[in-house]
């Protein structure tokens, strides 16, 4: 494109001033689910993510994985979901904050189990991951890259991924789906720009992530980092973001969700 990238803010003041900036096409914001979910849990922010952003493209997307410490007395899903049946609101489980995935991944799975386990907030997923290789708080969502060589050591019991199908990284673990059949809880990362940018703009730096994304360099870096490129159309993509709003909107709702 001929032009340098700066790294000037994250998290959510990145995205306001995103929101804000220039619709000239040199600012661009990545964002990924909790963008989505701080829609309800952080309303007055500022900005309205899918009123003043427009999507560009989808850069990956990644899944969890559901892992009890050793003391947890079950091997496999179903049995850990029929211990959470007898056992409701005994059994604790880590995440790095409020609206994050891994937080919202236990509370998809309490939703569409009927079960109930106590979410304990930690300032980050190694404070929370910590605590699990402890067994302070036993069960954890978390990324597949930092777990899975956890549960090959056998410091923690891997019980499922969160695709709708097994994930390579760990095939011998079975998707929750297998088990809850629509269950699906990914990470996903992608660009999004000014709403007032043109089209043309947009349509532009669309074909150029998608091109740098769908090359095999891309794909093979992408994958190193234990993630899948995620390639979709332009309006594939902005209904992917709003169904994913709507989605966690309904979750964050359901489950009566308030910020920290």
């Amino acid at each position: 494109m001929g032009q340098r990238l700066g790294d000037e803010a994250r998290g959510d003041i990145g995205t306001d001033l995103a929101a804000k900036a220039a619709p000239d096409g040199h600012t661009l914001v990545a964002l990924g689910n909790t963008a989505s979910a701080n829609e309800v849990l952080i309303p007055h922010r500022g900005y309205v993510l899918l009123r003043d952003l427009t999507a560009v493209a989808p850069i990956s997307i990644a899944n969890n994985a559901l892992a009890v410490h050793p003391s947890v007395p079950t091997a496999t899903l179903p049995e850990f979901l029929a211990l959470l049946k007898r056992e409701p609101g005994r059994w604790n489980y880590a995440h790095s904050g409020t609206g994050t995935p891994y937080h919202l991944a236990g509370e998809m799975l309490k939703a569409m189990a009927g079960v109930d386990m106590v979410a304990v907030s930690f300032r980050g997923s190694n404070e929370a991951r910590t605590a699990l290789l402890g067994g302070q708080v036993p069960v954890m969502f978390d990324g597949i890259p930092t777990i899975a060589p956890q549960i090959a050591a056998g410091r923690v019991r891997g019980l499922a991924t969160t695709g709708a199908q097994r994930d390579p990284a760990l095939p011998e673990l079975p998707a929750v789906a297998e088990v809850l059949p629509g269950f699906e809880y990914p990470i996903w990362i992608g660009l999004m720009m000014p709403a007032a940018t043109p089209p043309a703009i947009v349509a532009r730096l669309h074909a150029a992530v998608t091109a740098i994304v769908d090359a095999p360099a891309g794909r093979a870096a992408i994958r190193r980092m234990g993630a899948e490129p995620m390639v979709m159309t332009l309006p594939d993509y902005d209904a992917y973001l709003r169904r994913d709003g709507a989605s966690l909107a309904k979750l964050l709702h359901d489950a009566n969700i308030r910020p920290d």
